[in-house]
């Protein structure tokens, strides 16, 4: 039994991903990425025990009868993408556990693993569905990563908060110092969905193979999510717990705001966390002032350096002064895509809000004062 692989460079990149997913502990049956052919069908798969990723395709590859083997998901991947030039064959020997990988006169072998032990993955069919844009989803996600926490001492802040109205997904993380949230349309009106939080290298996932495709569809039930779009399965367990409520943290009445460029603010703070690299913490002070032109003075002090910066503000309303992280400003700002962002503050120790300029903006942050 044999495999012709047509396009290699496709091969390879339906391979990176399911060998993202796998597990990366060597003694582990999910270690091993599961490779089935058929005529021109190729089937990949690749999981751990949180994930399971299956990506299909046609015409990559020509196999003489239908084949199924496991392999070791690094070291195959590893030993693929260098091979030599020239015509590659996967031939699959019944009387031996092995697989050649021939190219030319050169031969690797590379011994199979038992494929029965391979767990089969319960893929959702029923449950919330829920018609999305996939780009646009993986874009939300690209935008709201940054506010995960990376402290596992709270898991559930670790991943993303999804729910719906049933027209919307708004997607949210925080870390308790900031936060993120985006809303992405739904294709067709859905039910409603509360407390749904996808893990961090799920997250990494999505972003990933999501980026190109228009139309999928997300099924949720219980703690498992599934994702199918016409030539992959992508299914995940969900993070257990309950969700802080955001809603609470949003102000509502502002004393001071200022619409500013985004791009000049960003390459603003970039310089303050150069000036403040010798602190562990990258806080700055900023000073939203009502002069003869509105402005903001953005004032550093380490025990080594200390610099000022003002920036000339388009508009201004009210005055303040406020401590705040430059690293999660500019995550913040580097999340949302506008010329200008409309920033709000509501006290001195009170979140401030940052949002496009847009009175139907589906995207907001937060970012906590720094005492």
């Amino acid at each position: 039994m044999s495999i012709k692989i047509n396009h290699l460079k496709g091969f390879l990149q339906v391979l990176e991903r399911a060998k993202a997913v796998a597990s990366d502990k060597n003694d582990d049956i999910k270690s091993g990425v599961l490779i089935q052919a058929k005529g021109t069908s190729l089937s990949i798969r690749g999981m751990d025990e949180n994930i399971s990723l299956e990506i299909q395709s046609n015409e990559l590859t020509e196999a003489t009868k239908e084949t199924s083997f496991l392999v070791p998901a690094s070291f195959f991947q590893e030993l693929m993408k260098n091979l030599p030039k020239g015509d590659v064959k996967l031939v699959k020997k019944e009387s031996k556990n092995e697989v050649n990988i021939v190219v030319g006169k050169s031969q690797f072998n590379i011994a199979t693993m038992n494929g029965e032990d391979y767990p089969v993955v319960d893929v959702l069919q029923e449950g919330n569905s829920f018609k999305i844009d996939g780009t646009l989803f993986s874009e939300g996600l690209s935008a709201v990563k940054h506010a995960t926490s990376e402290n596992e001492t709270r898991p559930i802040l670790t991943g993303v908060h999804i729910v719906s109205n049933g027209q919307y997904l708004t997607l949210i993380a925080t870390d308790s110092h900031r936060l993120a949230a985006k809303a992405v349309p739904l294709l067709q009106e859905a039910t409603e969905l509360k407390n749904t939080v996808l893990p961090k290298k799920s997250i990494d996932e999505l972003i990933q193979i999501l980026s190109n495709v228009k139309e999928c569809e997300m099924i949720i039930h219980e703690n498992r999510m599934t994702i199918k779009t016409d030539n992959l399965t992508f299914t995940t367990r969900l993070l257990e717990g309950s969700y802080p409520d955001i809603t609470k943290l949003i102000p509502n009445d502002f004393e001071c705001q200022s619409k500013v460029n985004r791009e000049e603010l960003i390459r603003a703070c970039d310089r303050a966390k150069i000036s403040l690299k010798p602190d562990k913490k990258k806080v700055a002070k900023f000073h939203f002032k009502n002069s003869e032109l509105p402005a903001l003075d953005l004032i550093f002090t380490t025990s080594i350096s200390s610099g000022k910066e003002e920036l000339f503000l388009a508009d201004l309303e009210g005055e303040i002064t406020i401590n705040l992280d430059v690293v999660y400003l500019k995550d913040s700002l580097q999340s949302l895509t506008t010329r200008d962002v409309l920033i709000q503050f509501a006290g001195v120790m009170k979140p401030v809000l940052i949002k496009p300029v847009s009175e139907d903006a589906a995207q907001f942050a937060l970012v906590l004062p720094v005492r």
